[in-house]
């Protein structure tokens, strides 16, 4: 019987951006339109990325960092909204600073909406309503008591 160790995804992602020449986690960052602090948490196995960025990561790396290695993110406490917010913005394959672009809204704030640490104003809600096509309402934002 031989017994197979599964590398982690976080592993084979840094082996493999070492391994490339003129490449490191900044030029991966700039490729999936991410801060360079997510590729680093990706690479130290803090956090994973989302699907989509995971499957790009597969296709970049031609198969060496496999999606379906990365752990599930959590979503535990993690209001509706943010869940819904986060699932488009994986569906439109864009991140944090594209979707407050298309929002109209500054960066910043919408991370504090998808991290759950500020609720948003209606007037913001609207803004992500119109920028993301999405029918998000206040009650959505409030965290199950």
């Amino acid at each position: 019987m031989t017994i197979k160790k599964v590398i982690p995804a976080h592993e084979l992602l840094s082996t493999w951006i070492s391994s490339r020449p003129n490449f490191n986690q900044s030029t991966l960052a700039l490729r999936l339109d991410v801060s360079r602090t997510s590729v680093t948490h990706w690479c130290k196995g803090k956090s994973p990325p989302n699907r989509t960025r995971a499957a790009k990561i597969e296709r970049m790396s031609k198969g060496l960092v496999p999606a379906d290695l990365w752990p599930q993110r959590r979503k535990t406490g993690a209001t509706v909204g943010a869940v819904k917010m986060r699932d488009k913005m994986d569906d439109l394959n864009i991140g944090p600073s594209e979707a407050a672009r298309r929002c109209d809204t500054p960066q910043s704030t919408l991370v504090h909406i998808l991290n759950g640490t500020t609720p948003p104003s209606q007037k913001s809600i609207d803004k992500i309503n119109a920028g993301l096509k999405l029918t998000l309402t206040v009650p959505m934002f409030r965290r199950a008591a």
